[in-house]
């Protein structure tokens, strides 16, 4: 993903992680290109957000409604700088991707992202949509 990042707006609500339900969310990790996608089964339109070069947030720019995540360099470099999300996709990849996990995973990584954003509240950057 080209990264057309602008500088930070006002305009762009607060993610709305309270309403995030990751039983919604499938995952499909891409081995090849090395990403995790974290996604609705119900493709929406959305804006991506780019957190600090690591994680890109779907969302909807009006309402702040989380619509998935996308993770490049996940295995190689994301995995290896966050050890605890590493253990977890070690969990949820050995088992063959089962739902549990899937969710345990997703979860995790969403805290992880919450924990993010509540230390560099600047930080998330509007892109092109």
């Amino acid at each position: 993903m080209a990264n057309l990042a602008q500088e930070p707006t006002a305009d762009l609500p607060m993610p709305r992680f309270e309403e995030f339900d990751p039983s919604k969310f499938g995952m499909v990790y891409d081995k090849r290109h090395d990403t995790l996608f974290i996604r609705s089964a119900v493709p929406r339109p959305a804006t991506s957000v780019d957190l600090d070069g690591e994680v890109w947030m779907r969302m909807d720019p009006l309402t702040g409604e989380i619509l998935g995540f996308e993770i490049e360099d996940f295995v190689r470099v994301f995995l290896a700088r966050h050890p605890d999300i590493a253990n977890a996709w070690r969990e949820a990849h050995g088992r063959h991707h089962l739902v549990r996990q899937q969710e345990s995973l997703v979860a995790i990584i969403i805290n992880w992202i919450r924990q993010f954003l509540s230390v560099h509240p600047q930080q998330p950057r509007l892109c092109a949509p």
